[in-house]
């Protein structure tokens, strides 16, 4: 799965692979969230909201048979009135997984984000030289360009290929 970056400017739309932005890699790495996010009171499986949505990860040891090429969502039911709006949405393909399972994978429904060690150098680094000396620093790292080989390498493998090559492999 490829996520792009869409940038738009006075003169064109350009998209960009997200791994090819710095700081969205950063915050992949949980080293830019907000500071609110390390005390959430709502990372954990109990909420106050109708529904919870977000990536199913881990669905494969669950659902096996489930296609998760291009990402599935989990989406929790945590009240009567989200029972009865998900009876009327026959269009939706649903697994149902028990709460368990869909934990299992999802580090925020257990417990907040812990606050990375280099989030405070990050942000210092941002604020006195600025973003680009930041990013510049950053696209001159090993884990960027790994990350860049890695995401080219794959491309060039046909997607049926890439989908056994991670069955093989546990992905």
């Amino acid at each position: 799965m490829h996520y792009y970056l869409k940038i738009i400017t006075q003169t064109r739309v350009k998209y960009e692979y997200a791994w090819a932005d710095p700081y969205y890699n950063a915050f992949l790495a949980a080293q830019t969230f907000r500071e609110s996010c390390y005390r959430c009171p709502y990372a954990r499986a109990e909420r106050p909201g109708d529904f919870t949505v977000g990536d199913y990860w881990g669905i494969e040891k669950v659902h096996p048979q489930v296609d998760k090429t291009n990402g599935v969502s989990l989406l929790l039911v945590n009240t009567r009135k989200a029972e009865e709006i998900i009876k009327e949405l026959d269009s939706l393909q649903v697994y149902p997984s028990t709460l368990e399972n869909a934990v299992n994978n999802q580090g925020n429904l257990r417990r907040p984000s812990a606050r990375s060690a280099v989030r405070d150098t990050i942000y210092r680094e941002i604020e006195t030289e600025g973003y680009a000396a930041w990013a510049k620093k950053y696209f001159h790292s090993r884990r960027y360009f790994k990350s860049k080989l890695i995401c080219t390498v794959a491309m060039m493998i046909p997607p049926e290929v890439r989908k056994q090559i991670k069955h093989i492999i546990g992905l």
